[in-house]
């Protein structure tokens, strides 16, 4: 008995959505030029590339809003070139910093007396870090 009192409603509802559905609008249909089938072919092309390109950032560790904010700032021919050659493009390492880094940790394992790398470090004749102290006689 309750199944049938909601029947109507739920008729009604299928009823309208069906109309609604039937209903459209005018279709209308154009010649499509070839320079206009080009245009839109190479603006297809481009947007893939730009996707491809930022997919390829962000595999390869860059942050999403980072790839997608560098990946809008570069001209269509970038994105092309880029798209290309990704994987033997760098991710975006700075070389120099590395150096850096290496040397730094070079000289902190050298003042706290694990290498003997560095002799500007000052050591005392026993082997000892610290300022170089002479006996006096």
């Amino acid at each position: 008995m309750s199944m049938l009192r909601h029947s109507g409603p739920v008729a009604y509802l299928v009823a309208v959505m069906f109309a609604l559905a039937c209903v459209s609008g005018p279709a209308s249909a154009a010649m499509v030029g070839t320079p206009q089938l080009l245009q839109a072919q190479q603006a297809a092309a481009g947007a893939a590339a730009r996707a491809r390109l930022e997919r390829g950032l962000v595999e390869l560790g860059v942050e999403p809003r980072q790839a997608r904010q560098r990946v809008a700032a570069l001209t269509d021919a970038e994105v092309a070139q880029l798209a290309g050659r990704l994987d033997e493009a760098p991710a975006g390492g700075d070389a120099l910093a590395l150096v850096v880094v290496v040397f730094l940790v070079l000289l902190w394992t050298d003042i706290m007396g694990y290498t003997d790398i560095f002799p500007f470090v000052n050591k005392s004749p026993d082997g000892r870090r610290g300022p170089v102290v002479t006996p006096q006689s």
